[in-house]
């Protein structure tokens, strides 16, 4: 399994850089990364302008957020103990997408070039805060936290409020409101290089950070009470992992959009296939999340070019029909 996922992984790859409204030949995909080896020459300047200026930079994004939305998923999947869960579903993401909006309809600059991303991750924090709050006015809850099943429903209470909160901020601002609708449906056509050290910085000290984890959330998955009993300090543990993921799915959301079910058919995926070790379930989640929205945005590009379908319309294609599988298999319509 392990070998196979690292050839479609490197597949997928090549082929985001092959497709598209120009289609590049192979061989000169190839020749773009071996000119950069002394005795090698460059492909045709058309073919590495493409490539460098609008393909790669897309495509390594497309794997940045991919692998954060299907970690996300995992890490509130396992602290939910609920197979629904994922960011976009528990108001992670619309509140990371009402942030990111604000800060650009409104053309808010006072924390520099990074005011969005900041934005869309403190608005993502006060939807999780917003969550544990109703949570626990509305339903029963203990020394170590509130019901999963309460927390679950406060998500999508909270998802759906502040994506109606996004609308408005859409419909006050008629001017920018065509860029901010494709941007809320989910799109990585905007993709430069100049958001990508930023992201992948973060994304990657978010990433170790959860692995470090990875022992707390084996715990959670079985339940509060017993990872209280070895020993996991269940509230701080949630705190933390939720902070952690919030700033995660904040700085995608914010050069992505809203993108859903990537967070909820992956992890699931991958526990099918590999286990439900988080030591094992997290670092490839992120393999099958990026591979998975890379294939997506191929699609988005190809689909109907030289138009460009929104990748979020895309991912909820395949995933509503995943969602109802999972309530089918676990028996919640019957």
């Amino acid at each position: 399994m392990k070998p196979l996922l690292a050839l479609v992984f490197l597949a997928s790859f090549f082929l985001s850089l092959i497709i598209g409204p120009v289609r590049i030949p192979p061989s000169a995909v190839a020749g773009f990364f071996l000119g950069f080896l002394p005795g090698f020459p460059k492909p045709a300047v058309v073919y590495w302008d493409i490539i460098y200026y609008l393909r790669l930079p897309r495509v390594i994004l497309a794997l940045l957020v991919g692998a954060s939305l299907a970690m996300g998923g995992v890490v509130v999947q396992a602290m939910f103990r609920n197979p629904m869960a994922e960011p976009y579903v528990i108001g992670l993401s619309s509140g990371a997408a009402l942030g990111a909006s604000l800060a650009s309809t409104l053309s808010l600059y006072f924390l520099g070039p990074y005011t969005m991303q900041i934005m869309a991750f403190a608005f993502a924090l006060l939807s999780t805060f917003l969550v544990y709050a109703l949570a626990r006015a509305l339903g029963p809850s203990s020394v170590i936290g509130t019901s999963s099943g309460v927390l679950l429903l406060s998500g999508i209470a909270v998802s759906l409020l502040f994506g109606s909160l996004s609308s408005f901020v859409i419909y006050v601002n008629a001017s920018q409101r065509p860029e901010v609708i494709f941007w809320l449906l989910g799109s990585l056509a905007d993709a430069e290089w100049q958001e990508i050290p930023f992201v992948f910085a973060v994304v990657t000290i978010c990433a170790f950070a959860l692995y470090a984890f990875r022992r707390d959330l084996d715990a959670l998955s079985l339940g509060d009470e017993d990872a209280l009993y070895v020993g996991v300090n269940v509230k701080n543990v949630k705190v933390a992992l939720m902070s952690i993921t919030a700033l995660m799915v904040a700085t995608v959301v914010s050069v992505s959009g809203l993108i859903g079910f990537v967070g909820l058919m992956i992890p699931h995926m991958t526990r099918m296939s590999l286990g439900s070790a988080h030591r094992v379930l997290l670092p490839f989640s992120a393999i099958m999340g990026g591979i998975f929205l890379l294939l997506c945005d191929d699609l988005a590009r190809t689909a109907m070019a030289p138009l460009e379908i929104p990748i979020g319309i895309i991912t909820a294609f395949v995933g509503v029909p995943f969602f109802f599988f999972i309530l089918k298999k676990r028996g919640y319509g019957e």
